[in-house]
Parts: C-alpha cells; sequence; structure tokens
C-alpha cells in the first residue's frame, strides 16, 4: 500500500529558507538568491491559492478540506461586503471602470494610429524590379 501510495505521490522541495533544521545546527547561507522571498512572494502566493480555491469552488471540481472552509469563508463574506458596497456607493465601481476604459480605447487608438504610419511608410518604398508591391 506504501509503494501505492508513492506512486500517486508529489516531492516537496524547500528552499534553503524555510528547510527545517536539527536543534543546534547553524543556518547555511546560500550567495544564490531564491525566487519568490519576502512578503510579495508570499501575497502572490497567498492570492493564486485563493484562485485556485475559488475556482475550483465554482466547479465543483475537487472536495474541499476543512483548511479551505475558512479561506471560502472569508472570500464570500468580502465578496458580499462589496456588494453591498456597491449598492450604497456605485460610484466606486463606475470610476475605476471609466479610468480601464479610457485607457483601453487610448492604447487601442495608438496601435491604430502606429500601424497606420507604418503602412503608409511601407507605400513610399519601391519594391525590387519585377515584383510587384505586397509580393
Amino acid at each position: 500500500m506504501y509503494l501505492q501510495d508513492l506512486t500517486n505521490a508529489t516531492e516537496i522541495i524547500l528552499d534553503s529558507s524555510k528547510r527545517v533544521r536539527a536543534l543546534g545546527e547553524p543556518p547555511h547561507s546560500s550567495p544564490v538568491m531564491t525566487s519568490g522571498g519576502g512578503n510579495a512572494g508570499r501575497a502572490a502566493a497567498g492570492s493564486l491559492r485563493i484562485g485556485s480555491a475559488v475556482g475550483a469552488a465554482f466547479a465543483n471540481r475537487r472536495p474541499f478540506e476543512l483548511v479551505e472552509a475558512r479561506l471560502l469563508a472569508v472570500t464570500g463574506s468580502l465578496l458580499i461586503a462589496f456588494m453591498i458596497l456597491l449598492v450604497f456607493v456605485p460610484a466606486l465601481l463606475i470610476y475605476p471602470g471609466i479610468v480601464v476604459l479610457a485607457w483601453m480605447g487610448l492604447a487601442l487608438l495608438y496601435r491604430a494610429f502606429n500601424l497606420y504610419k507604418g503602412k503608409h511608410s511601407l507605400d513610399g518604398i519601391k519594391s525590387p524590379p519585377g515584383k510587384k508591391n505586397g509580393d
């Protein structure tokens, strides 16, 4: 049974900052930087964990552990609180939406202008003898 469990197991390798040391063993310092360190790495990992759990809850992809119940309850409560806030202060949703739409519109116009300008600059280039423009 143990060998069968090992075939479905995933090995977890901790980086040097998370490794468990024996009592009295000095920490080993390594000049190599590890990725995802600090508060930003923990925040990103937490966001991914929340997104994964919430996505799995909506899609009913897997059974949940008791530990994830708190995560789902907090996320659900925050979404309900945000919804109630938006009912009473809809400007909290409207103004960021206006900014995002304006940014997208300006980005698309800028891209179209660059494409249009690039096409007209190519129109003045002569093609090699025996070939037509666009071949």
